[in-house]
């Protein structure tokens, strides 16, 4: 036998090789610098302690109530994060290190469901990370996840994109500190709209043929935890953008618009990945839509008129204002 040849790497695939490493060092930093930004912004309240939380609103009721005008209400539109969200996890944690499911809350009326109330979100993404934490930071420890998720699906989405992975931070930045996101923090509504950047990510990869059982796979897991995170009719929404998107790129494949490419299969993975979410949530899912048709919820209260400023935030979104005292008042709706 003669000698073995050894073939030696050229120097176009050395060189392709420090690209993919060097590419991946850029995405890490990325990653880190959306991380901080997001931890960043809480430090300015937690600086004032280890609790966080809207506690204005104590004034107003039981044993803390106060008929004086010493404590100013900031946001009032996040009443709900007093009133029911902080009780519901707060209970949902205790049930969890009791070794129980959290699907009951005993606390109110005669019982009513926990985990089924598309308010508590006692299976969604953040409370699951919560629930491995002390109880005194579970909510901001949330807030942080929900944060984190948001921003890094920003920058996912940007990446899959192709875009330049200083314009992928720029993204994933503004998602994390953007107004109406940053306004509504703590809320079930941000939980679910963190998941909007892998989930459009995810559909762009099934469109292109991409690793597509683990597209189809991401497509479902960001659809399940958006439904798990409650008040499922946000995640509608963004579903209805979303299929927006995704018309816009078939269409573009079209004869029509002289484009090429395959329709059907991404359709299918598509439904696939959709379907699978559902069945994940299903548990959840089924029985709160049961409770939701029986709430007082369907009995739709008349809306209220909307000023100007409010349809011009549709497109400029803003602040607010918030949390400005006198900022914001719940009689304008939620525009």
């Amino acid at each position: 036998m003669g000698p073995k040849v050894v073939e030696q790497p050229s120097a176009i695939a050395i060189a392709t090789a420090a690209r993919k490493s060097h590419a991946h060092w850029v995405d890490v930093l990325g990653i880190l610098w959306i991380v901080g930004a997001a931890a960043l912004t809480l430090v300015p309240t937690l600086a004032h302690g280890k609790y966080f939380g809207s506690f204005d609103f104590l004034q107003q009721y039981g044993l803390t109530k106060t008929g004086s005008s010493g404590v100013i209400v900031h946001n009032a539109a996040i009443a709900d994060q007093t009133d029911e969200v902080l009780p519901w996890i707060t209970l949902a944690w205790t049930q969890v290190h009791h070794g129980h499911l959290p699907l009951w809350n005993s606390y109110e009326a005669l019982g009513m469901p926990l985990a089924f109330n598309f308010g508590s979100g006692a299976f969604s993404f953040p409370a699951l990370v919560s629930y491995l934490t002390p109880l005194r930071v579970i909510y901001w420890v949330q807030i942080l996840v929900s944060l984190i998720v948001g921003g890094t699906g920003a920058y996912f989405f940007g990446r899959v994109l192709r875009l330049h992975p200083l314009a992928c931070v720029f993204a994933g930045t503004t998602w994390v500190l953007s107004g109406p996101f940053w306004g509504y923090l703590g809320l079930p509504d941000t939980s679910v709209m963190s998941w909007a950047g892998w989930q459009f990510a995810a559909a762009l990869l099934i469109m292109r043929g991409t690793r597509r059982l683990w597209s189809v796979a991401l497509f479902a897991v960001s659809i399940a935890f958006s439904f798990l995170a409650g008040n499922p009719q946000i995640e509608f929404l963004i579903v209805l953008v979303l299929c927006f998107f995704i018309a816009v790129v078939l269409a573009c494949r079209t004869p029509a618009f002289h484009g090429s490419g395959p329709i059907g299969r991404p359709l299918f993975g598509l439904a696939a990945g959709f379907a699978g979410g559902c069945a994940l949530s299903a548990p959840l899912l089924l029985p709160g839509l049961q409770i939701a048709n029986a709430s007082v919820r369907t009995i739709a209260p008349p809306l209220p008129s909307a000023p100007f400023s409010q349809l011009i935030g549709l497109v400029f979104q803003t602040f607010w204002g918030l949390p400005i005292k006198y900022s914001f008042l719940n009689a304008q709706g939620f525009y």
